[in-house]
């Protein structure tokens, strides 16, 4: 039988084959010898090429990497940053729409929208205060007069009394009444937005 392996002599490898040589003169073994030397020096050259460009390709999908996520999320960042500048100086800015859709455009229609609603609700809010400021103001200097009337002559003067107190009833039921509306307006209102 043969058998081939490998041995280290004095610092280098050797591949030793060995095959048995039987003749009817010799019984012996045949055995080549060759240096790894330069197989070594290939293999080794191998290991470094390949740990560098692991460690190229390391650096360049990395690279590519960033600049891919950076490319994604720069819509995102900028949208971001016009939200704050929106918050900032008020619900009248809208965001821009991109010439092109991306994965921003829907969010950017959908934000604006919002936007459009809440400035609409906004508005609706300060029409609906200065509308109940002025359904209620009138009732209420109404009445401060003719307590002012009772006050000064509605103590000795019973018609006055009568017809002064009378009005401030008027009044105050007409209080009642723009409350009432006020508070069945505001469960309209939520029963809507629910």
């Amino acid at each position: 039988y043969h058998s081939v392996y490998v041995q280290r002599i004095k610092d280098a490898n050797f591949l030793i084959v060995s095959h048995p040589v039987e003749t009817e003169k010799f019984h012996g073994y045949s055995v080549i010898i060759h240096s790894l030397a330069s197989y070594d020096s290939v293999m080794h050259s191998l290991i470094i090429l390949s740990v560098l460009f692991g460690i190229i390709a390391i650096i360049i999908t990395a690279t590519i990497s960033y600049i891919f996520s950076a490319q994604i999320a720069k819509p995102i960042t900028i949208m971001a940053n016009k939200m704050r500048k929106i918050r900032r100086d008020g619900f009248q800015e809208k965001l821009e729409l991109p010439t092109e859709y991306d994965e921003t455009t829907d969010l950017i229609y959908t934000f604006n929208d919002m936007m459009i609603q809440i400035e609409e609700l906004f508005d609706q809010q300060r029409q609906f205060v200065e509308d109940a400021s002025h359904e209620l103001r009138t009732p209420l200097q109404i009445i401060q007069g003719h307590l002012n009337l009772i006050q000064r002559w509605g103590k000795k003067d019973p018609a006055i009394l009568e017809e002064s107190l009378d009005i401030t009833i008027e009044e105050m039921n007409s209080i009642t009444k723009v409350v009432e509306e006020l508070l069945r307006l505001t469960k309209e209102a939520t029963y809507k937005d629910a």
